[in-house]
């Protein structure tokens, strides 16, 4: 290395890459008047010798529409055309994570109250219950009639349980 030169961990970059991709996310959907959208996940593959992919994940306190993934999408590309995190081609896709998603933002719990969860705890034991209260502090579970206070630090996976 040349005297002055640092080299920096790819995983930072990475970090540090959708740190402002959240932060324009963020900025466009209160630009949009979203106020009850929010980020749940981002995820970026490939770019590094061909072309990339950057899927969004967004949610709202009401769930998210179409319409308004598509409003974000088309904001949202000319800011990664110009910033250029894949440095050439990329496919960018704007959707709700999907019913089979797991729950990944405190956020998202309150519109499931009423709804069977499947959750995986820090401790590696599993519960399968009614999520009866859900507020940013705690969650209350009905789990075979035994209602449980759990805190999110507690919970590592939680899953919404889909009945036919």
């Amino acid at each position: 290395m040349q005297e002055g030169t640092f080299y920096v961990p790819f995983f930072f970059v990475k970090k540090m890459l959708e740190q402002e991709i959240r932060a324009e996310i963020e900025r466009i959907i209160n630009e949009l008047g979203f106020d009850s959208l929010f980020v749940v996940e981002i995820e970026k593959k490939g770019g590094e010798t061909g072309p990339g992919s950057l899927k969004i994940f967004l949610d709202g306190l009401k769930g998210v529409s179409i319409d308004q993934c598509a409003s974000v999408s088309r904001k949202l590309t000319p800011w990664l055309e110009e910033n250029d995190p894949f440095r050439g081609k990329f496919n960018l896709e704007v959707s709700s994570p999907g019913a089979d998603q797991p729950l990944q933002d405190r956020r998202q719990f309150p519109k499931h109250v009423g709804r069977e969860l499947n959750l995986v705890l820090s401790d590696g034991a599993e519960l399968k219950g009614k999520l009866e209260k859900a507020d940013q502090e705690l969650l209350l579970i009905n789990v075979k009639g035994r209602k449980r206070e759990l805190k999110f630090e507690e919970i590592d996976k939680a899953k919404v349980l889909i009945s036919f």
